[in-house]
This record gives structure tokens, sequence and C-alpha cells, in this order.
């Protein structure tokens, strides 16, 4: 109870609203463009993709993904603010790029099942989700992005969980869980998760140079936010 007292919930709040307003417009925007036929769409498809069955109790750790990313974006907000900034901005680059790929060369796949091998609950979630969620724009795959994204910034933690065996064997086996969720449910093709793969080295090597975590051989933390101080993201 007393650690909850010391946290300055205002600063908290702060570093947040950034990525929470960009969440906003991206919300607006993808759903645009889920909801608006595009003249013409590039079909994604590898020859892998065929060889990949199709599992619907994977349909669990796909929608866990919805909780797993701002739980692991929350774990860095209180653990390593640095971090957590870091990893915003590249869930920001990667969503934005995603934004601007989808809406110039508009993908498609046409991987789903016709039918579902049975009525029970995974193919009912899974009929769910594809009624819910158009095959369409699909490159990179985001799933993926922000899961790789979540997940180095846990690596790179340096907290007690994140150091501890358990952490990690427990972190990395939810988001490779996922990770093949998005192939085992015909969401995605193998190419979709190399894009997304690809873009993710790319931004964290991008990250590296422009927000170091260490600066003169020393960790860098953010600077104290004053009262009068509105800016809050560090140079």
């Amino acid at each position: 109870m007393n650690r909850l007292k010391k946290i300055d919930w205002k600063r908290k709040t702060l570093l947040v609203l950034p990525l929470l307003g960009f969440m906003a417009i991206y919300m607006i925007w993808f759903s645009t463009l889920e909801t608006t036929s595009a003249p013409r769409y590039h079909i994604i498809y590898s020859s892998l993709d065929s060889w990949i069955p199709f599992i619907p109790y994977f349909i669990f750790p796909y929608l866990s993904w919805f909780l797993f990313i701002p739980i692991m974006m929350g774990y860095l907000l209180f653990q390593d603010e640095r971090m957590f900034q870091r990893q915003s901005l590249a869930l920001m680059a990667g969503m934005l790029t995603f934004l601007v790929v989808s809406t110039l060369y508009p993908t498609m796949i046409s991987l789903r099942p016709i039918t579902m091998p049975n009525d029970g609950l995974c193919c009912r979630l899974v009929s769910w989700l594809y009624a819910t969620d158009t095959p369409t724009n699909v490159t990179p795959s985001i799933h993926v992005y922000n899961t790789l994204t979540v997940l180095a910034g846990f690596y790179m933690t340096d907290s007690r969980l994140s150091r501890s065996r358990r952490g990690k064997t427990t972190v990395t086996t939810i988001s490779v869980l996922i990770i093949m969720s998005t192939l085992l449910l015909k969401q995605h093709s193998v190419l979709d998760i190399i894009a997304a793969g690809i873009m993710f080295l790319v931004v964290q090597a991008l990250s590296m140079v422009l927000l170091p975590l260490h600066q003169n051989g020393k960790r860098s933390t953010v600077p104290a936010l004053k009262k009068s101080e509105s800016r809050i993201w560090t140079k």
C-alpha cells in the first residue's frame, strides 16, 4: 500500500498519454481501412502457407494478445520508464508504417478454411474472429510486430522478473504462442510474419541510435518532470 502511495501517478499518466493518443488515431485509421474496399488487393501467399495446418485451439493465445500487450507495456511503465518510452515510440513507428503500407499497398490473404472442422467452442470463436476481422490489411503482421517489441523491452529491462528464468520462460512462451497463432489460425501468411520481423529489427536498430539506453557507459534515466513542463519525451 505504501509503495502505491509513493508512485507519481501524474507522471505515469503523462508518460502514457502520447501512446494512448496515437492508439485513438490508429483505431480510426484502421477501422476506415477495414470498412472501405480498395480498388485492388495484393494477395499475400507463400508455398509454406499450404503446409501449415489450421488449429482452432490457438484462438486462445491469439486473443490473449489483446491483454498481453497492455500488460507488458504497463510493466515497462512501472519498472523502466526509459524503456517504456523507447518501446512506445517503437510501437507507434511500427503501427504507423503498417497503416501507410496498408493504405498505399492494400494486401489480402486467402488462406482461411471455407468450413469449420466442428462446432466446438474454439471453432465458434474463430468464426466470430473471421466475421469481425477481414482478411485484408495483413502485411506486416501487427500481432507479431507488437509482440516482438514488448518481448524485447522485457528482456532489456533490468528487473527481478526479467532476470528470473521463470519470468523469461513465461513471457517468451506466451510470445511464441501468439506468433504461432497468427499462422495456425490462417490469419496471416508466412510472408506477413517475415515482414513484421524485418520491421521490428529496423525499428529497434533506429531506437538504439535515437533513444539509447546508455550514455557515457551509464544507463540513461528519464529526467524528472517539472510541474510547468508539458513536454514528456526526452530528446
